[in-house]
């Protein structure tokens, strides 16, 4: 029977900061493709209220898209 391995936060947060120098680089976590970035925009712009409007941004995320 295999053992399987016990969570460990600590390895989980040294993977995510070992990515995290790299991160926008991978493809449209940067939105550097203007395409992409445009239909982002547009997705984004579709689902916004009518102004006057409050939104609430709750740092999830690189903010690329915020």
């Amino acid at each position: 029977m295999n053992k399987t391995p016990s969570y460990d936060p600590q390895n989980e947060r040294q993977l995510w900061d070992e990515a995290a120098a790299d991160f926008d680089t991978e493809a449209d976590h940067g939105l550097r493709d203007e395409r992409v970035r445009e239909a982002w925009y547009d997705l984004l712009q579709s689902l916004m209220p009518a102004p006057p409007m409050h939104v609430l941004d709750i740092g999830c995320g690189t903010g690329s898209l915020t």
